[in-house]
């Protein structure tokens, strides 16, 4: 009961329910396996489906913990929601997908629900288009929002497209943004994915080195059931000789493997939640979590392993913004964290790193770039107490790099674009494996455990050679991040899903 009423309490001061969740986590982490199951079979039995969601939403907000994550997923699959409801259910699950991941079938039994019902409503013919019969110079890319081109998935898609142009290939782009609301009372703090709202009537027009790319964006929303099969139409119509889902969320996405293939690629190293044909995957998770991955997949579905990393093409800073102009001290030994969601990347272990890296470190501070929520208050006592700085979202983050010392990375996915740009602008990072950042930044800024991360942290900030080595071994990333090499990447992962739809049509063929 006192977590319920923690859960209602609106007028309770946000410090109040962190410290309140903070014991109450705790404690929850005490009872034994049957305990725990006793309290998700109280609040399934006493509170209605919906109320029994809010409630976990609230738990995963402030304590996190997997078992949240299992028991809420549960519920979104016996829900009867409509499809936008269940969509955005879908979009809570990316937020909070550090406590979901292991649950990655339960993950796609959600996701193919939500395709289910677009299906139901659109009607989507099912006839499908052989490889031999499809244009292979044209090539549809799908992604959930552009934003600008300090958005690392906007860069990333915009990258791309560029240079399939270049390469000859015709294009079309169409986004997909989950920009729909959930009920207050069904999700706390509901998160939503932004979109362009000058676009709505009007193709977007992005302009990346010498090429353009026009593309149409879909928002969310219930008047909008007409244009996604307009989009749908237009696809099939258009033939391509494959639609490339590149990070997006929307199950109507999916649809298009009715009747052409379907290529995915999540904007990380998790294994995308897709029905497509061919799951590009940019990286390999701990063995666990792979074989949690390769259960899931259908009997059509494949994937794609890209042995390099794909580069990360960023524009040198013309200047070196100052420490003052930020508002940083001179003479301190300043660590970046950043990210987008700072908030619920920052939890209360790695509160903790960063208070035993304070206590070592007299001269160090923390730099938080990047919008947070709540964060504020958390880091505003004790020993954070004006050695933590809040510089909320940067528009030229490769500008403020060059007054700072230090990257470390939480125990997140995500940060795998912001941490490669601070390796280019000579930025060392330190991150722990199996995450996005670790992915980019190869093995020399990647350490085994906690332990070890405050380690060196300590060594980079008292040991001046060790430093001036790891920076210009940083600085020697941007050897390996050109347009050259990007092109390459883009040319092998081309071979590769035309091989693998080019050999699965001969293996139905029996030849």
């Amino acid at each position: 009961m006192k977590v319920v009423r923690a859960c209602i309490a609106d007028q309770l001061p946000e410090d109040d329910k962190i410290k309140l969740f903070k014991e109450l986590g705790h404690q929850y982490t005490l009872f034994t396996a049957k305990g725990k199951g006793l309290i998700a079979k109280t609040i399934k039995e006493q509170f209605a489906g919906n109320d029994s969601i809010y409630l976990y939403s609230v738990f995963l907000r402030y304590m996190g913990n997997k078992d949240f994550a299992k028991q809420v997923l549960d519920l979104m699959l016996e829900g009867a929601f409509d499809v936008y409801t269940g969509t955005m259910l879908e979009v809570q699950v990316f937020r909070y997908m550090q406590n979901f991941k292991w649950y990655y079938s339960n993950i796609r039994n959600l996701h193919r629900k939500n395709i289910d019902a677009f299906q139901q409503i659109l009607q989507i013919e099912d006839t499908y288009i052989k490889p031999e019969n499809r244009n292979r110079k044209r090539i549809v890319l799908v992604t959930e929002h552009i934003l600008s081109s300090a958005h690392a998935p906007t860069k990333i898609v915009s990258t791309i497209a560029s240079i399939l142009q270049k390469l000859g290939y015709e294009i079309l782009l169409f986004l997909c943004p989950c920009d729909d609301v959930l009920p207050e009372d069904l999700w706390f703090q509901v998160y939503q994915m932004n979109s362009l709202p000058m676009i709505v009537k009007m193709p977007l027009r992005l302009y990346y080195k010498d090429q353009e790319i026009v593309g149409y964006q879909i928002n969310m929303y219930q008047r909008n059931m007409k244009e996604y099969h307009m989009m749908l139409s237009i696809i099939r119509a258009w033939n391509p000789m494959f639609v490339f889902d590149l990070g997006t969320i929307n199950p109507v996405v999916d649809l298009v493997n009715r009747f052409t293939t379907l290529v995915a690629l999540e904007m990380s190293v998790l294994c995308p939640v897709s029905e497509g044909d061919i799951l590009v995957r940019l990286g390999r998770e701990e063995e666990a979590l792979e074989q949690e991955y390769a259960a899931a997949l259908l009997e059509h579905q494949t994937q794609l392993f890209m042995e390099e990393n794909i580069p990360v093409l960023v524009d040198e800073a013309c200047r070196t913004c100052p420490r003052e102009e930020l508002g940083l001290p001179e003479e301190r030994f300043l660590i970046a964290i950043v990210g987008n969601r700072l908030d619920l990347d920052i939890d209360d272990a790695f509160i903790t790193i960063m208070g035993t890296i304070l206590e070592r470190l007299p001269n160090a501070d923390f730099v938080m770039i990047g919008e947070v929520s709540g964060l504020e208050s958390k880091l505003a006592e004790g020993i954070y107490k004006e050695r933590v700085y809040f510089l909320g979202y940067l528009k030229n983050l490769m500008e403020a790099y060059g007054s700072l010392d230090l990257y470390l990375n939480p125990i997140r996915y995500g940060g795998g674009f912001s941490s490669a740009m601070a390796l280019i602008a000579g930025l060392p990072v330190v991150t722990l494996p199996n995450c996005d950042v670790a992915y980019n930044v190869g093995d020399e800024f990647v350490v085994p455990d906690v332990d070890e991360m405050i380690q060196i942290v300590e060594r980079y900030a008292t040991d001046q050679v060790f430093y001036q080595e790891k920076k210009t071994l940083a600085r020697s990333y941007q050897e390996i991040n050109t347009d050259a090499k990007m092109e390459a990447y883009v040319k092998k992962l081309l071979d590769e899903v035309y091989r693998l739809i080019d050999s699965r049509e001969e293996n139905d063929a029996g030849l």
